[in-house]
């Protein structure tokens, strides 16, 4: 009895600093983990002639986890947890409050990055009617089509799955900065070159054929983010074209408009993993002014961080790319240490 009711004294301080950085009182999910932590807390007391792991491992932590889980599911913004002082480190759930709040706003959902350089009757070919812009929530469902027809065969997933999984990535992604640049074509142009294929709604005005995402969160907590000072680094992912729209110049202005959307933001070096057998792409990169970094200690524990190191994904290696858009600003270096989060919950592992 005596161990129970000091075991239920930690929990219950346990409780108390957890419940301490809620932003709304009594509002969010996570109150729901922290009212388990109590029930948990008071059951123990309550118990003369259980052992403590009997009680903590029966209904709390399932609870807790189920809690959990649709918290990561529906991409709750609702709580916090920072973990240090460091604006760049991440916290229980992934997030930081700090590195939240101040997220960049600029360039707005929809604006316009690369304009046509010709109109559709003047066209010669779609890349002189491609647009590239910030993508908003109405275009998700076309970039998780277009990366359906680029990706599908690395996933095990049926296309309808694909697409569905792949929209709420993104959306997850938006919620922690991450923003999508689309690159487009007017559906008349598509209307005039193929009219019988065309079975796009009226109220589409433009057909997206190609898709890059742009996102700074990879860097968290990382040793590289350590060493910058925030918002100076841009990760690019899913760069993406239509296989039928391929070898038209769309990658190209895909990087000029990242380029563009970098400078827009401040950001001093951009940087990219490409599979080290995808000659295409390395050499796109390289003529966009990327190079192959150079593993040192920092940027391979960069690349861990994301399981991209040699052999963690099926087998595949990866270089590890960067382009410095200005003089980069370096930190100086900070003794190691060891990030907890907010609370811990003592109990098995889930």
């Amino acid at each position: 009895m005596h161990d129970a009711a000091n075991a239920s004294n930690n929990y219950k301080a346990k409780s108390v600093l957890a419940g301490k950085v809620l932003r709304k009182k009594g509002q969010g999910r996570l109150g729901q983990v922290i009212s388990s932590m109590r029930t948990i807390a008071a059951t123990v007391a309550n118990t003369e002639e259980k052992d403590v792991p009997d009680v903590v491992t029966t209904e709390g932590p399932e609870n807790i986890k189920a809690t959990i889980d649709e918290m990561i599911r529906s991409n709750s913004d609702e709580i916090f947890f920072t973990a240090g002082d460091h604006p760049n480190v991440f916290g229980l759930f992934g997030d930081s409050s700090d590195a939240r709040s101040h997220l960049p706003t600029k360039p707005l959902d929809g604006t316009l990055l690369v304009a046509p350089s010709r109109t559709v009757d003047e066209a010669q070919g779609i890349e002189d009617v491609l647009r590239i812009r910030v993508a908003e929530e109405t275009d998700f469902k076309m970039i998780a089509a277009l990366r359906l027809s680029v990706f599908s065969s690395q996933s095990d997933l049926s296309g309808e799955e694909f697409c569905d999984r792949s929209c709420q990535i993104i959306t997850s992604r938006k919620g922690r900065g991450s923003v999508c640049l689309v690159a487009s074509i007017p559906t008349q142009l598509q209307k005039r070159k193929a009219p019988e294929k065309n079975k796009m709604s009226k109220k589409v005005k433009d057909r997206i054929i190609g898709g890059v995402e742009c996102s700074v969160h990879e860097f968290y907590g990382t040793k590289l983010g350590f060493s910058r000072p925030a918002s100076t680094l841009l990760y690019i992912t899913e760069v993406a074209v239509c296989p039928k729209a391929r070898r038209c110049g769309i990658g190209t202005k895909l990087l000029k408009a990242i380029d563009i959307f970098a400078r827009i933001r401040d950001v001093e070096t951009l940087y990219l993993h490409v599979d080290v057998t995808n000659a295409a792409a390395i050499a796109l990169y390289e003529q966009a002014g990327y190079v192959k970094v150079n593993r040192d200690d920092k940027h391979e524990d960069f690349t861990r961080s994301l399981n991209l190191h040699d052999g963690a994904t099926k087998g595949r290696c990866h270089y590890l790319m960067s382009k410095n858009l200005r003089r980069p600003t370096l930190l100086p270096e900070k003794p190691t240490r060891t990030v907890k989060p907010g609370f811990e919950i003592i109990c098995e592992p889930f």
